[in-house]
């Protein structure tokens, strides 16, 4: 399969100057999902869901004796049970924050290939790409059936929608980055 050849980007500016920009975004935005993935793992973690159930107060009130000197547990005297929705957030924000640092450190590359003029460093940067967009496509589809399936449907169709608008994105992003990666390696081959 030929990957599309282009010879600008988005706005008309030339492909050296897309990738640049390319990168320097996907730099922001892998720094910025880093501090809230960061963010999110240290509530999960460090400041978990509080227990609401008021009963368990009156259970002790009935098990201690208001006339001896104990004192009677309150909900926060109490474990907090670890429930899977603990344990997926947790780990959906691990995930985000490994993602995102993985992806800042071949935008970090693919910048350093733009600048010295080495093509092989901007391998990395699309394949990594290459499958993200794979996943992300295919978990929003996935994601999309289950709610029509579930009958939100409204929900479901926005979803893969939305999912396929990002993955064209993401897909012409690949493009120009490809395109540009070849027109250093044939410049390289004239000098």
């Amino acid at each position: 399969m030929r990957v599309p050849r282009v010879s600008t980007c988005c706005c008309g500016c030339t492909l050296e100057t897309g990738t640049i920009t390319i990168g320097w975004l996907y730099i922001i935005f892998s720094v910025l999902t880093i501090i809230s993935g960061t963010l999110d793992l240290m509530a999960e973690v460090i400041e978990p869901p509080q227990i609401t159930n008021t009963s368990i107060p009156m259970l002790f009130d009935s098990l201690v004796s208001s006339t001896t000197d104990l004192p009677i547990p309150t909900t926060t005297d109490l474990p907090i049970p670890i429930t899977s929705d603990i344990v997926i957030s947790a780990f959906t924000a691990l995930f985000g924050v490994i993602a995102a640092a993985i992806t800042l450190i071949v935008s970090i590359m693919l910048l350093i290939g733009v600048n010295k003029r080495i093509p092989k460093l901007f391998n990395y940067w699309i394949v990594f790409e290459i499958i993200v967009l794979v996943m992300g496509v295919l978990d929003g589809i996935i994601t999309g059936t289950m709610s029509i399936i579930n009958k939100t449907t409204p929900e479901g169709v926005g979803t893969i929608i939305s999912v396929l608008i990002w993955g064209a994105i993401v897909a012409y992003l690949i493009i120009v980055v490809y395109n540009f990666k070849k027109k250093i390696q044939s410049d390289n081959q004239r000098v």
